[in-house]
């Protein structure tokens, strides 16, 4: 299994998919925000992968420089 994380990005859905182990599949999720989405393999408490939604406002700078998030 390949152990590099990777990324893909879906342009008509705004989403940005980060793998930390491409082709493993997730078993859990959790939403840490309103547009930042956890999956991990449950059994071995270990995160697998982030989903960026709505990415490109994700990256938008604000009048006070980079976005935060609670």
């Amino acid at each position: 299994m390949n152990n590099e994380p990777t990324y893909s990005y879906d342009k008509e859905a705004d989403v940005l998919y980060i793998s930390f182990f491409p082709g493993e599949k997730a078993t859990s999720a959790v939403e840490l925000n309103d547009n930042i989405l956890l999956r991990f393999n449950r059994a071995e408490q270990r995160a697998i992968g982030l989903t960026l939604m709505d990415f490109s406002v994700l990256i938008q700078l604000t009048n006070l420089g980079p976005r935060s998030f609670p």
